[in-house]
């Protein structure tokens, strides 16, 4: 295990080796493409309908967790609600039209500032394509739902945040926005979106896409905003299948939750599966990433601008 270096995050205590390695051995991904034979999300499903498909789930499951020593927790006045927004087809969500991305999305944001209205809160959106990502191995969508306590990791991210713009003056992700646009980590930058691999990234390939405007919620943002997040996400999702060869991933929304002071400046972060956790990563919770985000950042900045060309028709 040649360790070259121990990145800090930007403004979290959250720590990285990063390995000294500058090349991607594509031998060592796990990468287990098979599907299921039948998928549960089409059962009934009008395939001529090319309208976004979601599934609601809202049924709520009381449970009663007990003990004289510690507060209660009841989950029988917190209705958790869960949405699954889809495209009819199968085809991955690198794989979708631009349009077809943008009108998911704006199901999506539609079904978020309704949760809103009705107070729900701890409010998650996420996405798992692929076997390794936990999620629906035929069927990727975004799944949104509320939890009945807030995320730990976005409880954090708050909390430092707000520490960082007291003790700075300004907004850490903005200050992160500056800093890597233009340098060595980025992939690529439209009018309203910047994606870039972070500096202490935990997985090769990892990448972040920010809003270049200071915004508190994906709410927030109107169509024109929308169409360019569908673009962003479509070439860098379309890069990252071309270089290595359809890989599971997880895509998370970091929202500012619905409460007073939980604000933050929201992003949306891409986190590729392409191997397990070792027993150092498990027993003490520090990443070993094998790839300099800076050569992945080189990569697949380079087939991510080829998505893009590709899409507005220069190639």
């Amino acid at each position: 295990m040649y360790l070259k270096q121990l990145r800090k995050d930007y403004f979290l205590e959250k720590y990285v080796f990063i390995n000294s390695n500058l090349d991607i051995n594509l031998s060592s991904i796990v990468n287990d493409n098979k599907s299921e034979k039948v998928c549960s999300l089409c059962k009934n499903t009008d395939k001529s309908n090319e309208n976004p498909k979601t599934v609601v789930d809202e049924s709520v499951k009381s449970e009663k967790f007990n003990d004289s020593d510690t507060n209660n927790l009841s989950l029988d006045q917190n209705i958790m609600k869960r949405f699954y927004v889809s495209d009819v087809s199968h085809k991955n969500l690198s794989k979708l039209s631009v349009d077809k991305i943008q009108k998911l999305l704006l199901e999506v944001q539609t079904i978020n500032k309704k949760m809103i209205s009705d107070d729900l809160k701890n409010i998650q959106i996420f996405v798992n394509s692929g076997v390794l990502s936990g999620g629906n191995p035929m069927h990727n969508g975004f799944e949104i739902t509320n939890l009945p306590i807030p995320s730990p990791i976005l409880k954090n991210e708050i909390e430092l945040s707000r520490k960082s713009i007291f003790d700075l003056g300004i907004c850490p992700i903005c200050r992160i926005i500056n800093f890597e646009t233009g340098g060595p980590r980025q992939i690529l930058s439209t009018v309203s979106f910047l994606a870039f691999c972070p500096w202490n990234s935990s997985h090769p390939f990892e990448f972040w896409i920010y809003p270049k405007s200071h915004q508190y919620s994906f709410t927030s943002i109107d169509n024109n905003e929308l169409e360019d997040l569908a673009q962003i996400l479509r070439s860098t999702l379309g890069g990252l299948d071309n270089v290595l060869n359809n890989p599971s991933y997880n895509i998370v929304f970091h929202n500012s939750l619905n409460e007073i002071d939980s604000e933050i400046h929201w992003h949306i972060e891409i986190s590729p599966q392409l191997s397990y956790n070792s027993g150092f990563e498990n027993g003490f919770g520090i990443s070993i990433n094998s790839l300099a985000p800076e050569k992945s950042a080189e990569i697949l900045g380079k087939a991510s601008r080829r998505e893009l060309a590709s899409l507005v028709g220069v190639i």
